[in-house]
């Protein structure tokens, strides 16, 4: 059977503990955070990702991808894997990442889940030939079935998930007019993406891309609303940013007090915040109605 998941859970690796944070609302409105549990996991997992409605945990340490069962803390399997970037997001039911050789070849692969109990194998989905070397890919994002790809000379690729059995050729959506892409990140309708200097907007379907507004330093982005984004740095104490995309406003949010692991957007009804783990020790809560951060965990 399916396990029941509750409408509010954030989960968070931390060293190698996982920790899961239940929230409820109080009568007064205010937001109350209730440690649920704690679990021992693998340590020094990155590209950390929850899917499947929360029942899985993903992320990569040592060429290998790690699923873990996010209740119970055990891991379901170990994969090795070469070069790999994990695609998929919170709304994906399998787990999507593509594979490098280090060369010019590249494999979308597909781990599925079979009704949130365990996971198949990986399974090829399409054979590509990409870039390599400095130009090589290095982060992606995934949105139902289009996948779009960033490279280190500052290239976009757009691949879908649909299955293929001759071999595909990437093409290139941009000419390497951009610096390295640190991160992409859902814009309303298409994605942004962010590099060193700036932060851009492109169409999944034609590929126009637009310069949004500049930035410096900055290496994370996520989307807040129609018109806003934040921007933080991780392994960095730099300010985390809202940035006003229609003014080109910034304001400071707040300072971590030690190095940012991890921040994340959540949401209870239509009241939004921010949890940020500092020092792979401490989650702190940042609420936008009162600018205030707290401590709910170390």
């Amino acid at each position: 059977p399916k396990i029941p998941m509750q409408s509010s859970v954030n989960t968070f690796v931390i060293a190698s503990k996982l920790v899961i944070l239940g929230t409820t609302n109080s009568i007064n409105l205010e937001i109350e955070h209730l440690l649920k549990e704690k679990l021992n996991i693998i340590r020094g997992l990155n590209q950390v990702v929850l899917y499947n409605n929360n029942i899985f945990l993903a992320g990569v340490k040592d060429d290998t991808i790690y699923v873990i069962n996010a209740f119970k803390g055990n891991t379901v399997t170990a994969i090795p894997a070469n070069n790999p970037i994990i695609l998929s997001n919170t709304n994906d039911s399998n787990l999507y990442y593509l594979e490098y050789d280090g060369r010019n070849n590249y494999e979308l692969k597909m781990i599925e889940n079979m009704e949130g109990l365990t996971v198949s194998n990986p399974r090829i989905i399409k054979t590509l030939k990409g870039p390599r070397g400095n130009s090589a890919i290095c982060c992606g994002y995934k949105q139902n079935t289009n996948i779009v790809l960033g490279s280190l000379s500052g290239s976009i690729y757009r691949i879908d998930a649909e299955p293929a059995t001759s071999i595909v050729t990437m093409e290139e959506s941009t000419n390497n007019i951009y610096s390295k892409i640190h991160d992409m990140t859902p814009a309303p309708s298409d994605f942004y993406f962010l590099t060193s200097n700036a932060i851009f907007k492109s169409s999944y379907d034609s590929g126009v891309v637009d310069k949004m507004a500049e930035v410096h330093n900055q290496t994370n982005i996520i989307s807040y609303d129609d018109e806003n984004v934040i921007l933080w740095s991780k392994s960095t104490n730099n300010p985390i940013i809202m940035m006003n995309l229609s003014t080109k406003t910034q304001n400071t949010l707040f300072t971590p007090k030690s190095t940012l692991q991890t921040l994340k957007l959540s949401s209870i009804g239509e009241k939004k915040y921010l949890i940020a783990i500092e020092s792979n020790s401490k989650v702190n809560l940042y609420d936008f109605t009162n600018n205030q951060v707290k401590e709910i965990y170390s």
